[in-house]
């Protein structure tokens, strides 16, 4: 009786199931995902999760999702939230189809999954790879939370991938820029060497690969060469990863004659910026009216080999 019963209840369930769920019509480069749940937010994250799954991105969940198969229709479900990663791929995923029905949230979501490159050449045929490489020439928009690269009128979403993409190493000529490691653990030492062709001074910044920049050193006076931290000086940098992933960061040594006004960034005092540090467009303007010379540096967690 008990059996019959919970078929009854399931084919019920089943039978309110809107026509929509598993059954949405996309393109051959959209990825879709679904979710069902009784709470609105859980099911967007099941949704999610199915797209982060083909996209192999890590998925942490504080419940298991259990999943049934019942004359050829699939439900999910989860008791409690889901908790997906904050992996820059799930930014771009956007809600296509949200119903209520007899107390249960059906959700379908899209990513697209073409390259940055193959979006904004849809509308910019000439723009290639290498202006995506070409850093100082971007144009960066802080907008609702998230980065945008702006190409003409248009705005595509930034990626931190895309962040990690245009890390890159880069000397000018007339400013040697060198740390003493590639790849760091987390509380690793760092140490840098700069040699400048012309005396006056050099500032140190650093990007974290979400566009947060930090100052580590501003305006030191340098008349040939010298190595930061000063040898007479009690600072020490200390490398910081507080996740089990390696993390990427660019270096930025910034030449001036005279003392920059460096005042839009924050100094580094503690092992994190805070949310007001999304400053990488203010950076790259920066760049663009000094010589710079850039390192892109590696920092695997101490849980990760080299």
């Amino acid at each position: 009786m008990k059996i019959l019963l919970s078929i009854l209840i399931l084919s019920t369930y089943l039978f309110a199931s809107p026509k929509w769920i598993y059954n949405s019509s996309h393109k051959s480069y959209e990825i879709i995902g679904y979710g069902i749940d009784k709470n609105l937010q859980v099911a967007r994250n099941i949704a999610k999760s199915e797209i982060a799954e083909v996209l192999m991105v890590k998925i942490s969940t504080n419940t298991s999702i259990s999943t049934s198969d019942v004359n050829g229709v699939i439900t999910k479900s989860s008791n409690s939230k889901l908790l997906s990663s904050t992996n820059s791929i799930l930014q771009g995923v956007i809600v296509v189809k949200e119903e209520f029905i007899d107390n249960h949230w059906y959700v379908a979501v899209k990513y697209d999954n073409r390259t940055l490159l193959q979006k904004i050449q849809i509308k910019n045929p000439t723009f290639t790879k290498s202006d995506l490489k070409d850093i100082t020439n971007l144009n960066l928009v802080r907008k609702n939370s998230n980065w945008y690269i702006k190409v003409e009128n248009d705005l595509y979403f930034f990626s931190n991938q895309n962040f990690i993409d245009i890390f890159l190493d880069k000397n000018h000529n007339d400013l040697f820029f060198q740390a003493n490691k590639k790849i760091y653990l987390s509380k690793d030492k760092m140490e840098f060497k700069i040699n400048s062709k012309d005396k006056g001074f050099v500032s140190i910044l650093y990007s974290e690969e979400n566009g947060k920049v930090g100052i580590i050193a501003s305006n030191v006076n340098i008349k040939n060469k010298i190595n930061y931290p000063l040898k007479n000086s009690k600072k020490e940098l200390i490398t910081y990863n507080p996740t089990s992933r390696t993390l990427s960061e660019l270096y930025i040594c910034i030449y001036s004659k005279n003392r920059l006004n460096l005042n839009k960034f924050e100094k580094i005092s503690s092992n994190t910026l805070d949310e007001s540090n999304y400053n990488f467009n203010k950076l790259l303007e920066v760049m663009n009216k000094n010589i710079f010379s850039t390192i892109k540096i590696k920092i695997k967690a101490n849980n990760v080999k080299k």
